[in-house]
């Protein structure tokens, strides 16, 4: 596992994507990463609890739980959220980087974004240069 630290606060510079949800708990990624689960309230979706993470790379990623998603959606774990520019370079990298990051295994993904996500962020980020341009 390498070494992680935990941001109080922290915007994307760009959009954030999800790249992957996981099947552990937050409280266990938590514990055993030795971070802080922090809980606010997501506007139209209700509870959430999550933590904004730092990688030894630098790279920013997001876990979130939704209490709905958790409760009667069948999600067992946090989403994973990024900035849409890191997507560019690959979902399965940054995967690999936060699991190693978490110190978890590759079988605690319950679900990948598609490939095709790197097409999308890349349409996303000129979409918003051309307005902001």
């Amino acid at each position: 596992m390498k070494e992680v630290s935990q941001l109080s606060e922290y915007q994307f510079p760009s959009p954030e994507m999800a790249i992957a949800s996981l099947r552990v708990p937050l409280d266990q990624i938590a514990e055993r990463s030795g971070l802080t689960v922090e809980t606010w309230e997501e506007h139209g979706l209700g509870r959430a609890r999550g933590m904004f993470v730092q990688f030894s790379s630098g790279r920013v990623a997001l876990l979130r739980e939704l209490e709905h998603a958790i409760k009667h959606l069948g999600q067992e774990g946090p989403t994973i959220y990024v900035d849409a520019v890191a997507v560019a370079s690959g979902v399965e990298r940054l995967v690999a980087e936060i699991l190693e990051g978490l110190g978890l295994p590759n079988s605690a993904v319950a679900d990948i974004a598609p490939s095709d996500s790197r097409d999308v962020a890349a349409q996303l980020l000129t979409a918003m240069t051309r307005r902001d341009g």
